[in-house]
């Protein structure tokens, strides 16, 4: 359980980054990442946002839902782009446990949150760089009198935005 806690407190840290872009260049000035205004969410939209990521190549006649591409929206806007969408909107069964919407236009759709209503970032994972200060440090601690032991886990790292190729965000 503890790995478990471990990893979902990185993932947060993750998110927290592509959500909030609060990561700065080398002169300390904001990153600015990719933006573009749309009146809804709709097919078009989620194919803007992709043509915005200048890194991900775009192939004509290919598959393109094996590129890594994700988006992340708040909950309340699930609504709007289920709508909008209607028949375009492809769905995956095994990933619906884990805040999985669908997939649009080569993007999978996922919830959070922590996200923003009316923003939506499309990234892939090539976004964000974990920057590992200290491997996995283990303490255990043992009481003989009553048989218990405790293992105390601890990992040092810092995500950050590296790379704002891989990003964009719509917004209304």
């Amino acid at each position: 359980h503890q790995a478990d806690d471990m990893y979902n407190t990185m993932n947060a840290m993750g998110m927290n980054v592509l959500l909030n872009g609060t990561d700065v260049d080398d002169q300390g000035q904001p990153i600015a990442i990719p933006d573009k205004q749309v009146t809804a969410f709709d097919f078009g939209a989620f194919v803007d946002g992709v043509g915005l990521m200048t890194a991900v190549p775009v192939k004509e006649n290919a598959d393109q839902k094996d590129m890594g591409i994700f988006a992340i929206c708040h909950p309340d806007d699930v609504k709007e782009i289920r709508k909008n969408l209607l028949n375009t909107l492809e769905y995956v069964q095994a990933y619906a446990s884990r805040g999985y919407v669908g997939t649009v236009a080569g993007v999978n759709i996922y919830t959070s949150a922590i996200a923003t209503k009316g923003k939506i970032v499309i990234a892939t994972s090539d976004a964000v760089t974990y920057f590992v200060k200290t491997g996995t440090k283990v303490e255990q601690d043992r009481d003989a009198d009553l048989r218990k032991n405790r293992a105390f886990f601890g990992k040092y790292s810092v995500p950050a935005l590296t790379d704002v190729n891989y990003i964009a965000i719509i917004h209304k």
